[in-house]
Protein backbone atom coordinates (compact mmCIF):
# COMPACT_ATOMS: atom_id res chain seq x y z
CA UNK A 1 0.00 0.00 0.00
CA UNK A 2 2.80 2.01 1.13
CA UNK A 3 4.38 1.69 -2.08
CA UNK A 4 1.70 3.28 -4.64
CA UNK A 5 2.58 6.45 -6.13
CA UNK A 6 -0.64 8.23 -5.05
CA UNK A 7 -0.27 7.21 -1.57
CA UNK A 8 3.40 8.68 -1.50
CA UNK A 9 2.20 11.96 -3.40
CA UNK A 10 -0.79 12.61 -0.87
CA UNK A 11 1.54 11.96 2.31
CA UNK A 12 3.96 14.26 0.65
CA UNK A 13 1.64 16.94 0.18
CA UNK A 14 0.46 16.73 3.48
CA UNK A 15 3.70 16.37 5.08
CA UNK A 16 5.43 19.16 3.33
CA UNK A 17 2.25 21.52 3.12
CA UNK A 18 2.41 22.03 7.15
CA UNK A 19 6.00 21.99 6.99
CA UNK A 20 6.14 24.45 4.66
CA UNK A 21 3.34 26.79 5.86
CA UNK A 22 5.24 26.70 9.12
CA UNK A 23 8.36 27.97 7.40
CA UNK A 24 7.17 30.38 5.07
CA UNK A 25 5.86 32.27 8.25
CA UNK A 26 8.95 32.12 10.03
CA UNK A 27 10.90 32.84 6.43
CA UNK A 28 8.46 35.95 6.32
CA UNK A 29 9.21 36.96 9.50
CA UNK A 30 12.95 37.25 8.90
CA UNK A 31 12.61 38.91 5.47
CA UNK A 32 10.04 41.73 7.28
CA UNK A 33 12.90 42.32 9.87
CA UNK A 34 15.49 42.67 7.42
CA UNK A 35 13.60 45.37 5.36
CA UNK A 36 12.47 46.98 7.95
CA UNK A 37 15.74 47.00 10.10
CA UNK A 38 17.87 49.51 7.67
CA UNK A 39 14.94 52.15 8.70
CA UNK A 40 14.85 51.59 11.96
CA UNK A 41 18.86 52.23 12.23
CA UNK A 42 18.76 55.75 10.12
CA UNK A 43 16.02 56.73 12.61
CA UNK A 44 17.38 55.55 15.85
CA UNK A 45 21.50 56.17 15.32
CA UNK A 46 22.22 55.35 19.03
CA UNK A 47 20.30 52.14 19.34
CA UNK A 48 22.27 49.48 20.90
CA UNK A 49 21.82 45.89 19.76
CA UNK A 50 21.86 42.94 22.53
CA UNK A 51 22.00 39.42 20.88
CA UNK A 52 21.47 36.61 23.39
CA UNK A 53 23.52 33.55 22.76
CA UNK A 54 23.79 32.83 18.86
CA UNK A 55 24.68 29.11 19.69
CA UNK A 56 20.85 28.26 19.22
CA UNK A 57 20.34 30.10 15.59
CA UNK A 58 23.58 28.50 14.87
CA UNK A 59 22.56 24.71 15.81
CA UNK A 60 19.28 24.85 14.12
CA UNK A 61 21.51 25.78 10.74
CA UNK A 62 24.12 22.94 11.52
CA UNK A 63 21.14 20.56 12.02
CA UNK A 64 19.28 21.64 8.79
CA UNK A 65 22.77 21.15 6.83
CA UNK A 66 22.83 17.69 8.52
CA UNK A 67 19.24 16.98 7.93
CA UNK A 68 20.03 18.00 4.09
CA UNK A 69 23.30 15.86 3.27
CA UNK A 70 20.86 12.57 5.45
CA UNK A 71 18.70 13.20 2.34
CA UNK A 72 21.57 11.92 -0.07
CA UNK A 73 22.75 9.40 2.38
CA UNK A 74 19.29 7.44 2.36
CA UNK A 75 19.20 7.71 -0.98
CA UNK A 76 22.14 5.02 -1.32
CA UNK A 77 20.06 2.43 0.97
CA UNK A 78 18.50 -0.61 -0.37
CA UNK A 79 15.18 -0.62 0.55
CA UNK A 80 11.33 0.05 -0.12
CA UNK A 81 10.74 3.06 2.31
CA UNK A 82 13.69 5.30 0.88
CA UNK A 83 11.23 7.84 -0.12
CA UNK A 84 9.58 8.38 3.03
CA UNK A 85 12.99 9.02 4.58
CA UNK A 86 14.15 11.43 2.40
CA UNK A 87 10.76 13.34 2.80
CA UNK A 88 11.11 13.07 6.49
CA UNK A 89 14.57 14.39 5.95
CA UNK A 90 13.54 17.11 4.05
CA UNK A 91 10.59 17.84 6.15
CA UNK A 92 13.40 17.83 9.46
CA UNK A 93 15.89 20.00 7.05
CA UNK A 94 12.76 22.55 6.26
CA UNK A 95 11.68 23.11 9.92
CA UNK A 96 15.63 23.49 11.24
CA UNK A 97 15.86 26.55 8.01
CA UNK A 98 12.60 28.26 9.68
CA UNK A 99 13.37 27.84 13.06
CA UNK A 100 17.04 29.01 12.12
CA UNK A 101 15.72 32.14 10.48
CA UNK A 102 13.07 32.64 12.94
CA UNK A 103 15.58 31.76 16.08
CA UNK A 104 18.04 34.61 14.50
CA UNK A 105 15.08 37.24 14.72
CA UNK A 106 14.08 36.13 17.91
CA UNK A 107 17.11 36.42 19.56
CA UNK A 108 18.20 39.98 19.05
CA UNK A 109 16.84 43.36 20.25
CA UNK A 110 17.58 47.01 19.99
CA UNK A 111 17.73 49.12 23.27
CA UNK A 112 16.66 53.05 22.54
CA UNK A 113 16.03 55.62 24.49
CA UNK A 114 12.43 55.30 24.86
CA UNK A 115 11.57 51.46 24.95
CA UNK A 116 13.04 48.39 22.71
CA UNK A 117 13.20 47.33 19.41
CA UNK A 118 11.68 43.62 19.03
CA UNK A 119 10.92 41.86 15.58
CA UNK A 120 10.44 44.57 14.33
CA UNK A 121 8.52 46.90 16.36
CA UNK A 122 9.24 49.29 19.03
CA UNK A 123 7.96 48.53 22.60
CA UNK A 124 7.89 51.93 24.45
CA UNK A 125 8.86 51.42 28.58
CA UNK A 126 6.16 53.24 29.50
CA UNK A 127 3.96 50.77 27.90
CA UNK A 128 5.50 47.69 30.12
CA UNK A 129 3.62 46.69 32.76
CA UNK A 130 5.03 43.94 34.40
CA UNK A 131 8.26 41.32 34.33
CA UNK A 132 7.17 37.96 35.19
CA UNK A 133 9.82 34.76 35.42
CA UNK A 134 8.22 32.01 33.80
CA UNK A 135 9.57 28.62 35.53
CA UNK A 136 9.50 25.51 33.49
CA UNK A 137 12.61 23.38 31.83
CA UNK A 138 13.58 26.83 29.96
CA UNK A 139 13.32 29.78 31.85
CA UNK A 140 12.15 32.65 29.96
CA UNK A 141 10.99 35.69 31.37
CA UNK A 142 7.41 37.33 30.07
CA UNK A 143 6.49 41.18 29.70
CA UNK A 144 3.46 41.83 29.88
CA UNK A 145 2.26 45.71 28.36
CA UNK A 146 -0.45 47.62 29.04
CA UNK A 147 -2.51 47.00 25.94
CA UNK A 148 -2.88 43.09 27.03
CA UNK A 149 0.23 42.33 24.56
CA UNK A 150 2.59 39.43 25.96
CA UNK A 151 6.19 39.44 24.72
CA UNK A 152 8.52 36.16 25.84
CA UNK A 153 11.96 36.88 25.73
CA UNK A 154 15.30 34.20 27.29
CA UNK A 155 16.00 34.66 30.69
CA UNK A 156 19.01 36.88 29.78
CA UNK A 157 17.32 38.99 27.45
CA UNK A 158 14.37 39.56 29.98
CA UNK A 159 17.19 40.76 32.55
CA UNK A 160 18.75 43.13 29.95
CA UNK A 161 15.73 44.49 29.26
CA UNK A 162 14.38 44.83 32.91
CA UNK A 163 17.81 46.56 33.82
CA UNK A 164 17.20 49.16 30.79
CA UNK A 165 13.57 49.39 32.27
CA UNK A 166 14.88 50.23 35.77
CA UNK A 167 17.48 53.13 34.10
CA UNK A 168 14.30 54.27 32.26
CA UNK A 169 12.34 54.82 34.97
CA UNK A 170 15.23 56.43 37.43
CA UNK A 171 15.76 58.90 34.73
CA UNK A 172 12.66 59.91 34.17
CA UNK A 173 12.25 60.30 38.75
CA UNK A 174 15.19 62.61 38.08
CA UNK A 175 13.58 64.81 35.35
CA UNK A 176 10.54 65.24 37.53
CA UNK A 177 12.61 66.86 40.54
Amino acid sequence: MFDNIVVQIAVAVLILGYVGYTTFKSIKLYTEYKKNLPNFLNTHKDAKLFTDNPIWWIGTSVLAVFAFVMIFVTGQLETEQVFYFRLAYLAIAVIFVGLALETYVRKRVYLIDEGIYYIGKIYRFRMMANFEVRSGIVQNIRILMNDKEKLEVSKKMGVYINDAYDEWKKQKKGKRK
